[in-house]
C-alpha cells in the first residue's frame, strides 16, 4: 500500500514538474513576443504600438488640443494592453521624453520627468497627443497594408505592426530584456539612417555586396539624445597587450558590440575670482545628473579624486550647466582626466541589435522570430518591410479605384440615354423591377444599375457630366500606374525612395553626437565642448590673417568694398551645414578633418604651412566628390573621399600626398567626374582632363605627372566645371588682369606643356595668380601682406586672345584670386 502511494506521489510530482516547464516556456515566449523585443519593421514593443494606435484611434493628431494622459491609458488597457496602468503611463512617458528618444513620438505637455532622474507627474496632470514624426508610422494603416488580430477580449481588432515609413527601430533604437533574450539599439541620426536606405535602394540588385565600411560612409554612429561624445575605437587588453579595435564597425558588423565608449561635454572656463572650473554641459546617453553629481561627491569625499573645490548645478530651460569649481593648485585637464576615470561621466553602452523579424514564407496569421541582425540586414529587412506595405496599399488602392471606375462608367452610360434612363424608371412599378430593367436594357452590372438609381438629379447638369469624364480619366491613369507600379520591382524602390527624401526633409535635425576616430587616452587631453560642439545653424569658416576660424552664417557679412585695397582681408570663404565635416589641406602635403563644431570660433592659426584649401567633405552628402592635389613640380593626384576621411583623425593633420625636397601643394579641389583641370606656371598654361587621372588610396602616393613644366614652377590652378558662364581670371605681376575665356585654352592629355596665357614683357610680367569660377558680382585679389583689393567683376576686361595684356587695375602683388 506505501509503495502504491510513493508511484502515485511521483506521477503527481512529475506532471507537476512539466506543468511548470510548459509554464514557464509560454512565459519566455510571451516575454520575448509580446513584450521586450521590438518588431523590425516599425521599430515598437506592443505597448508602445498600442498607445501610437490608441492615440491613432482618439484622435490625438499633432493638430488637434492636448488630452490629459489618463484618458490615453484609459483607453489602451481597456481596449488593447491588459496590464497595469503604470506599465503603460511609464511607456509613454518615456516616448514623450527628448534626452530618451532622439525623436520622441509622443507630444506631451507638463511634467514628464527628467534627465536627473525626477518621475514625471501623475497621468491625471499631463497632457499628451502625437508627435508629427508619429504619423510616418501610420502612414496608410487603413489601406491594407498591414494584418490585423484581435484584442486580449476579441470585441476589436489591433495591427500587428504599423506601415512605418522609416527605420524607427534604428532612429530611436530600443532596449528590451526577456527571458534569456535582451536587445539594445542605440539611437542614430535620422538624415543619416535615410541617406543609409537611399544608398541600399540604389544598389537593391546588388545588396548583398554592401559592406559595413560603405554604410558607415552614411551612417558614422549612434546619435544619442542627451549628445556627448562617442569613440569610434577602444582598447582592450588581452593576453597582457593592449588590442585596439573599432567597435562601431564590430557592432554594425555583426549586431552584437563589447561596447561603445560614450563621454560628457565638458569645458573649462574661467570664473571672475573664483578660477578655473570645469562646466559639464552634455552628460553620457542612460546617465542621470544626480547620480553622477552623487557619485562625484562621493569620490572627492574618499580623497579618489582631488582638485575639486566646489560643485554647482546651474542647469535651467536653457540647458545643462554642472560648473565643477578646480582648485588654484590644481591643472584642469588632470582633474577632468580623474572624473572620467572615477566617474560615469565616461560609460559603455553595450549593444545587441535582437529584433523581431516577419518569417516571410509562413503559411497563416503574421509570425515572427527574434533574431540578432547586423546593420546591413537591417536595412534591408526594412526595405522588404517597405516593399510589401506598398504592394499591399498598391492592390488595395487599385481594387477601390477600379470599382470607382465601374460606377463612373455606369453613370457616363446612363447620361448618355439619360431620356430613356428615366422613361425605364418611370415605367417599373419597385426598385428591384428598376434594377433589373436597366440591367437588361443597357447592359449594366447590380452595382451600376444601384448607382443609377441613387445618382442625384444635379448629375444631368453639362458641368456635373464634365465632371464625370475626368474623374473616369484620372481613375484609368491612376489605374494604369498602379499596375505598372505592381509589375516593377523599380517602380517600387523608387517609390521607397521618394518617401525617405520627404521623410529626411522634413524632419531631419542636426547630429547631437560627435563620432570621434580614436579611442580613450590616445589624445594628450580631455575631449573639451569646443571638440564636441554642434553649431545650431549654417557656419561661414573664414581664412583670415589670424588664422581659421568660423561664425554663424546669418550674422556674417563681407564688407568689403571695390576699389584700393584693405586691411585684415578675409581670404577664402565657405558654407557648412551643422552636422558637415571640413577638410583642410595644408601646402605640406597635410590635410585635417573634423566635424564643423571643431573649427573654432576664434581665428587660430591651425598648423605652420598655409593652408591652401578648405572644404566640406562630408559622406553623407549626395555628391561626394574627390579631391585632387597639385603640387608647384607639377605633379597631380587624385584620392576618393572616402580614402581621404578614412585615411585621417578627427582633429590632427595627416599626411595626404607625399612630396619630394622643395616641392609643396599650390592647389587643391574637389573635383566630380568630368571636370577638368586647369593649372598654370608663372609663364605659361596647361589643360587636362582629370578623367586622365587614377585615384590613388595611399597617402604618401606622390601622384602623378600633370603638366611638363621646363624648369618652371606651377603657382595655381583652377576646376572647370562646364558651368555657363565659366572662365579664367588671371593676374600678372605688374597688376594686369584679364579674364579669358575657356573656349581660348585647348585641352591636352597630362604631361604636356599646355598653351601660353603670358607673353612676358616688361608690361605684362608674369602670371602671379588666378583662379577659375563663373563671374558672379566681385573678384577679391590678396596679397602677401593680407591685403584685398576688391574688383567688380564686370570690370575685369574679356580678351579676344589668351595672350593678350588686359587692364591695369590691380594695385597689390596678387598671390591669390578669389571670385566671389
Amino acid at each position: 500500500m506505501a509503495e502504491k502511494r510513493t508511484r502515485q506521489q511521483e506521477r503527481k510530482s512529475t506532471g507537476f514538474a512539466n506543468e511548470i516547464g510548459r509554464a514557464f516556456r509560454d512565459y519566455a515566449q510571451y516575454t520575448i513576443m509580446q513584450r521586450a523585443i521590438p518588431t523590425l519593421g516599425d521599430g515598437l514593443k506592443p505597448v508602445q504600438r498600442r498607445i501610437i494606435f490608441a492615440m491613432h484611434k482618439m484622435g490625438l493628431t499633432p493638430g488637434v488640443a492636448h488630452k490629459k494622459s489618463a484618458r490615453v491609458v484609459g483607453e489602451v488597457i481597456g481596449k488593447y494592453h491588459p496590464h497595469g496602468d503604470a506599465a503603460v503611463y511609464d511607456t509613454m512617458t518615456r516616448m514623450a521624453q527628448d534626452f530618451a528618444l532622439l525623436h520622441p513620438l509622443v507630444d506631451g505637455q507638463g511634467n514628464f520627468g527628467s534627465i536627473d532622474g525626477d518621475r514625471p507627474a501623475a497621468f491625471r496632470y499631463t497632457e499628451a497627443r502625437l508627435a508629427p514624426l508619429s504619423l510616418e508610422l501610420l502612414r496608410n494603416l487603413n489601406a491594407d497594408t498591414v494584418d490585423w488580430v484581435d484584442n486580449f477580449d476579441a470585441s476589436l481588432k489591433e495591427p500587428t505592426v504599423l506601415p512605418a515609413a522609416y527605420p524607427n527601430i534604428l532612429v530611436n533604437g530600443a532596449t528590451g530584456i526577456a527571458v534569456g533574450f535582451s536587445s539594445s539599439i542605440p539611437p542614430h541620426n535620422l538624415a543619416e539612417v535615410c541617406d543609409a536606405v537611399l544608398m541600399m535602394c540604389d544598389r537593391w540588385k546588388r545588396r548583398n555586396r554592401i559592406t559595413v565600411q560603405q554604410l558607415m560612409e552614411h551612417i558614422r554612429g549612434p546619435d544619442l539624445p542627451t549628445g556627448g561624445v562617442v569613440f569610434r575605437y577602444r582598447i582592450d587588453k588581452k593576453d597582457g597587450k593592449a588590442v585596439r579595435s573599432d567597435s562601431i564597425q564590430s557592432m554594425y558588423q555583426d549586431g552584437r558590440g563589447g561596447g561603445v565608449i560614450m563621454q560628457a561635454a565638458m569645458h573649462v572656463e574661467d570664473i571672475p575670482r573664483r578660477g578655473k572650473a570645469i562646466i559639464v554641459t552634455a552628460i553620457p546617453y542612460g546617465q542621470q545628473k544626480t547620480t553622477i553629481i552623487e557619485r562625484i561627491q562621493k569620490e572627492v569625499q574618499a580623497g579618489r579624486i582631488s582638485g575639486i573645490t566646489d560643485m554647482v548645478d546651474e542647469s535651467d530651460f536653457d540647458g545643462m550647466r554642472l560648473v565643477i569649481h578646480v582648485s588654484r593648485q590644481s591643472d584642469a585637464n588632470d582633474v577632468m582626466e580623474q572624473l572620467v576615470r572615477r566617474t560615469t561621466l565616461r560609460s559603455t553602452f553595450s549593444t545587441n541589435f535582437l529584433v523581431l523579424v516577419p518569417v516571410r514564407d509562413a503559411a497563416g496569421p503574421y509570425q515572427t522570430e527574434p533574431i540578432t541582425l547586423g546593420l546591413g540586414a537591417i536595412l534591408q529587412q526594412f526595405i522588404f518591410h517597405r516593399l510589401e506595405i506598398i504592394q499591399r496599399r498598391s492592390r488595395w488602392e487599385l481594387g477601390t479605384r477600379e470599382a470607382r471606375l465601374h460606377i463612373v462608367t455606369g453613370l457616363l452610360k446612363a447620361l448618355d440615354s439619360i431620356d430613356e434612363v428615366i422613361a425605364t424608371i418611370k415605367r417599373s412599378r419597385r426598385v428591384e423591377t428598376a434594377r433589373m430593367n436597366l440591367r437588361k436594357r443597357f447592359r449594366l452590372t447590380v452595382i451600376q444599375a444601384q448607382a443609377i438609381l441613387d445618382m442625384r438629379l444635379r448629375r444631368l447638369a453639362a458641368m456635373e457630366r464634365r465632371q464625370l469624364q475626368d474623374e473616369a480619366a484620372e481613375l484609368k491613369k491612376r489605374i494604369a500606374y498602379l499596375k505598372r507600379l505592381l509589375k516593377s520591382g523599380a517602380m517600387q524602390i523608387g517609390v521607397i525612395k521618394d518617401e525617405i527624401r520627404e521623410i529626411k526633409k522634413k524632419f531631419a535635425k542636426p547630429r547631437r553626437t560627435v563620432i570621434v576616430d580614436a579611442a580613450p587616452g590616445e589624445r594628450e587631453t580631455i575631449l573639451t565642448t569646443t571638440d564636441l560642439e554642434i553649431p545650431q545653424g549654417p557656419q561661414v569658416v573664414i581664412f583670415s590673417p589670424k588664422g581659421i576660424g568660423r561664425r554663424d552664417a546669418a550674422g556674417y557679412s563681407d564688407r568689403g568694398r571695390a576699389g584700393k585695397s584693405s586691411r585684415a582681408a578675409d581670404g577664402l570663404v565657405f558654407t557648412a551645414e551643422p552636422t558637415h565635416r571640413v577638410l583642410f589641406v595644408a601646402e605640406d602635403g597635410r590635410a585635417w578633418t573634423a566635424p564643423i563644431g571643431a573649427v573654432p570660433e576664434e581665428p587660430t592659426v591651425m598648423t605652420p604651412a598655409r593652408v591652401v584649401y578648405g572644404g566640406v567633405m562630408d559622406m553623407s552628402m549626395e555628391e561626394k566628390k574627390p579631391l585632387v592635389i597639385v603640387t608647384s613640380s607639377g605633379r597631380v593626384k587624385r584620392m576618393g573621399a572616402a580614402t581621404v576621411l578614412g585615411s585621417l583623425s578627427d582633429g590632427y593633420w595627416g599626411r595626404v600626398i607625399g612630396l619630394d625636397k622643395g616641392d609643396k601643394v599650390v592647389f587643391a579641389a574637389q573635383a566630380a567626374k568630368g571636370d577638368k583641370l586647369l593649372l598654370f606656371t608663372p609663364r605659361r598654361g596647361l589643360c587636362i582632363r582629370t578623367s586622365d587621372i587614377s585615384e590613388q588610396s595611399t597617402p604618401s602616393a606622390k601622384g602623378v605627372v600633370g603638366m611638363n613644366t621646363k624648369g618652371d614652377l606651377v603657382v595655381g590652378g583652377g576646376v572647370v566645371t562646364g558651368a555657363t558662364g565659366e572662365y579664367l581670371v588671371l593676374v600678372t605681376t605688374t597688376g594686369r588682369i584679364k579674364k579669358v575665356s575657356l573656349k581660348q585654352i585647348s585641352i591636352h592629355g597630362r604631361g604636356g606643356q599646355g598653351v601660353a596665357l603670358v607673353n612676358e614683357t616688361p608690361a605684362s610680367g608674369i602670371a602671379a595668380a588666378g583662379a577659375v569660377g563663373v563671374l558672379t558680382k566681385w573678384v577679391d585679389v590678396l596679397n602677401k601682406r593680407n591685403r584685398r583689393q576688391r574688383i567688380k567683376a564686370a570690370d575685369v576686361p574679356g580678351v579676344r586672345r589668351r595672350v593678350n595684356l588686359g587692364r591695369k587695375l590691380v594695385e597689390i602683388e596678387a598671390v591669390e584670386v578669389l571670385i566671389r
